[in-house]
């Protein structure tokens, strides 16, 4: 088995942008993530909807993917993360893709969550202003959840 970490929020890389000295508290990411979704028409979509969508954990989730056959097992951050808040916001808060039925947006807290796709969520994010923009779209490629905890709740969740 072939361990790798790889963090998808950063997508192109300035060290202006993406490194910190000092990390952010969260309350002023909260308050970050507020204002420019404030500033940029970015509203919420309804509990009912948010409810039936996976969140990615801070500390990431591990997962397994197979390459020709041979198991890789790698970890999965959240699109934005204190390091990248800066450059990540600008380029993924209020936006969604989709990719093999599986929905990936970066919500108005700054989380990256995923969901079945369905006409529902699709038309809440376009009304809550959300936009569409290429990322990775999390286990809509044959990667696996490997924390049996984590699985069940999406296997919950997109029943």
């Amino acid at each position: 088995m072939i361990n790798n970490t790889w963090n998808s929020g950063v997508i192109r890389e300035n060290s202006n942008l993406t490194t910190m000295t000092n990390h952010p508290e969260p309350s002023y990411l909260a308050d970050y993530f507020s204002a420019y979704c404030k500033e940029h028409n970015i509203g919420g979509i309804s509990d009912e909807v948010l409810k039936k969508c996976f969140v990615i954990p801070d500390e990431g989730i591990d997962i397994r993917l197979y390459s020709f056959g041979i198991p890789f097992e790698t970890k999965y951050y959240p699109i934005i993360n204190e390091n990248n808040y800066k450059m990540a916001a600008d380029w993924y808060l209020g936006r969604y893709c989709v990719s093999n039925g599986i929905v990936a947006f970066v919500y108005r807290d700054g989380r990256t969550y995923i969901a079945k796709k369905n006409e529902k969520l699709i038309n809440e994010l376009h009304q809550a202003g959300f936009k569409w923009r290429s990322m990775e779209v999390l286990l809509s490629d044959g990667k696996e959840i490997i924390d049996p905890v984590l699985k069940a709740k999406w296997e919950e969740i997109t029943k």
